[in-house]
């Protein structure tokens, strides 16, 4: 996708998006990046200019932003207003009809949910072993790990994660010391926010 770097100021961009029509995307993840940092947020509605996003972690220290949705859908834009956890990307190019529609339209199943990548060290107990492992990337709802012992895995582990507390969880694939895992419940976004910190700062 084309990035135009002609910017509006924010000023228009702010009296502008009141008009603008926004779609809402109930629990749609987004991926956030910028130049020094990347956490997950909760898109709250979306528009050809742009959308609203509910993150929890620290505020993006850089205005220009690139957006990771399901389905591998990635635009580029700016921060245009902050309000407590929720900000205001404007798009550096609308999106067009066609792309818009294939935005709202991703399934649910069968097209992945970003991941945020992160180095973090985890426990993972399967039935009375304990072994060491490597938190890879994360969501909501599941891990890809390096496994310090991966032959004594079982279908269903525990994982001793820092910030988070123990996680049930079940194994989905096992390829060598690398696997993918299903947490048994939903994490909020605001408790992984803070696992990704503790993570970093340790």
């Amino acid at each position: 996708m084309q990035v135009n770097q002609a910017a509006e100021p924010l000023k228009d961009v702010i009296r502008d998006r009141r008009g603008v029509k926004r779609h809402s995307l109930v629990l749609q993840l987004g991926l956030i990046e910028s130049a020094r940092s990347a956490q997950l947020g909760l898109i709250v509605n979306l528009g050809a200019g742009g959308l609203n996003v509910r993150m929890f972690g620290e505020a993006p220290a850089s205005r220009e932003l690139t957006i990771k949705l399901r389905g591998g859908h990635t635009y580029s834009g700016r921060v245009a207003w902050q309000k407590g956890h929720e900000t205001g990307i404007q798009f550096y190019s609308p999106l067009s009809q066609s792309e818009l529609e294939a935005v709202l339209c991703a399934p649910v199943n069968g097209a992945r949910a970003p991941r945020l990548s992160t180095s973090t060290k985890v426990l993972v107990r399967s039935g009375a072993s304990v072994s060491a492992g490597t938190m890879v990337n994360v969501s909501p709802r599941g891990a890809g790990l390096t496994l310090a012992d991966p032959e004594f895995l079982q279908p269903s582990i525990k994982l001793g994660i820092p910030g988070l507390g123990t996680l049930g969880a079940q194994i989905r694939w096992q390829k060598g010391n690398q696997a993918g895992v299903s947490f048994n419940e939903v994490v909020l976004l605001k408790d992984l926010a803070r696992c990704i910190q503790a993570s970093a700062i340790g």
